[in-house]
């Protein structure tokens, strides 16, 4: 089986050099670069390829990063021109590259954020094909699957799959494990929280998460004011909100710190510490809703989440269905046999064991099964 991994000159290149060197696969490495003229020749080839919803997606991204640079109609129009020049570009010598190697299977990251999601459209053009990476969804794991990733996953949305499983002893001892370690004394800074509230992290706001993923909360501001609209339409409410901001997004937000007297912002404290303490956990689909349920939290998502099953969570689609989320917070109870079998699943069956920038060797077996199509959730799925 011929394996090509796609990257740009990055991280994920020098991890994907690893796995090359260390494969039993005929696996090589392409490294994004320059158009090819010579793919030029497969302009008939461009009917296969609408670029609208990627553009579209990578201008919100920049928006998000850049708010003030992004404002102007004539900046979108300018930038959105030039990359649907350079995406059709490289659609064309990737059509070329992949007609050249005929890869039985293309490895990319993520795929929904450019350049790779150009790269993924030439190769399903081709009917390759496609196994997409990324970080894990629970600690020190990795995820590779031939659908896609977060929400788009293979993992199954039903709930009957995995209440019909048998428990793992080991996965679980290691989620419990996980979830003793999460329970010790913690070494945050000292912050007065309220008796009574919920707990919301904010998110990367250009990340795939918010932008593809979410489909009413497209900002941090607009997720602050909506939930706090929401506590305010609570009738006889002593209930309050804890923020927490992403530590990976380099912007703060403070002209929110005291916008809202029943907001607040614990940015020093761990977010196993807010999710203990809270009523409830509301996120648009980060993975600390996952850790909230690892910790026996109860959670409201506003977003497209793979772990957003019925009877795990309480799914708001608009601010009216998260005013009555709130309303039922106190009285509702997950299924935490439903929660045990699904973190079951993911850590023992789905998952790729060890994060991937310290692969060693049950790491690289594990990726080979899986691209072999050989380990248990492949031969599962098949």
């Amino acid at each position: 089986m011929r394996i090509l991994f796609v990257s740009r000159n990055s991280s994920h290149a020098k991890y994907y050099r690893k796995l090359v060197s260390k494969l039993n696969l005929d696996a090589q490495l392409h490294v994004t670069g320059w158009p090819r003229l010579g793919a030029l020749k497969h302009t008939k080839n461009l009917a296969n390829f609408d670029s609208n919803e990627m553009l579209a997606h990578h201008l919100l991204r920049k928006k998000a990063r850049h708010p003030a640079l992004f404002s102007s109609k004539l900046v979108c129009q300018v930038f959105r021109g030039y990359l649907k020049v350079i995406e059709t570009l490289r659609f064309l010598k990737f059509i070329d590259l992949f007609q050249a190697e005929q890869p039985d299977k293309m490895v990319v990251w993520n795929g929904k954020k450019l350049p790779n999601q150009t790269v993924v459209c030439a190769a399903e053009s081709l009917n390759i094909p496609v196994m997409f990476f990324e970080n894990g969804l629970v600690p020190n794991t990795t995820c590779l699957d031939p659908k896609g990733v977060n929400y788009l996953s293979s993992l199954p949305k039903v709930p009957e799959f995995y209440l019909e499983r048998e428990l793992s002893g080991v996965a679980l001892a290691a989620i419990e494990q996980a979830k003793n370690h999460k329970n010790r004394t913690s070494d945050s800074a000292e912050v007065a929280l309220p008796e009574h509230y919920v707990f919301v992290p904010f998110q990367v706001p250009n990340d795939t998460q918010v932008v593809v993923h979410s489909p009413w909360i497209k900002s941090m501001e607009q997720l602050f004011w909506q939930v706090m609209h929401a506590i305010d339409e609570l009738p006889q409410s002593n209930l309050k909100v804890v923020f927490k901001e992403h530590p990976n997004w380099p912007k703060k937000f403070t002209h929110l710190h005291k916008a809202h007297d029943k907001a607040m912002f614990a940015n020093g404290v761990k977010a196993s510490e807010l999710i203990k303490r809270a009523e409830a956990t509301i996120t648009i689909n980060s993975t600390v809703g996952l850790e909230t349920l690892q910790l026996g939290g109860k959670l409201i998502t506003l977003g497209n989440a793979c772990y957003a099953l019925p009877g795990m969570v309480l799914p708001a689609n608009s601010q009216q269905q998260l005013v009555e989320q709130l309303k039922e917070i106190n009285s509702w109870q997950p299924n935490t046999r439903l929660i045990e079998s699904f973190l079951d699943y993911v850590n023992g069956v789905y998952a790729i064991p060890q994060a991937w920038r310290r692969a060693d060797k049950k790491h690289i077996k594990a990726i080979e099964a899986r691209i072999l199509g050989a380990d248990e959730f492949s031969l599962q799925n098949q």
